[in-house]
Parts: C-alpha cells; structure tokens; sequence
C-alpha cells in the first residue's frame, strides 16, 4: 500500500478489514511511515509530510492520494471520490 501512494500508482486506495478497529492501525502506520520515515524523505520529498486531510479513518496526502478505511460490513459505495477526465 505505502509503495502504491509513494510512486502515485494508485489514486484512491481502500484499506479494507474484518472490522473499522483492524484497518484504523494500517492507515495510522501509513500515516507515520509518511511523516517520520527519514529514508522516505530522502528519497520522495515531495510524498512525504501530512497532507490536507489528516484524519482517523481518511487522509490526502501531499501528492493527493486519498486513503480511507473500511471494514467488511462497511458499504464501500459511499466511499465515492471523483475520477478525473
């Protein structure tokens, strides 16, 4: 997932578990590894850092990559986010 946001190769990944309490962990390591990670900030200056939206359960990172977590019950429909022409 991280490899995914950091070369840009998905616009709008969904990290989705058994439950809302598994995937919260995955997207606040994603979270760190963007922030505090100094090799990925060596080496991807510009995707690293938070980004506009910083949130429990979303985030938009700097190079506008939305991430947001699910669970199975979690009807995925509402996760709705623009597709660019």
């Amino acid at each position: 997932m991280l490899w995914n946001i950091i070369l840009e190769l998905k616009k709008y990944p969904v990290i989705i578990m058994d439950s809302i309490d598994q995937a919260y962990p995955m997207l606040e390591a994603i979270k760190a590894e963007l922030c505090w990670n100094p090799r990925l900030k060596m080496d991807f200056p510009e995707s690293c850092g938070p980004g506009r939206v910083w949130q429990m359960g979303t985030i938009l990172t700097a190079t506008d990559i939305k991430v947001q977590v699910a669970g199975s019950g979690k009807n995925c429909a509402a996760c709705a986010w623009p597709v660019s022409s």
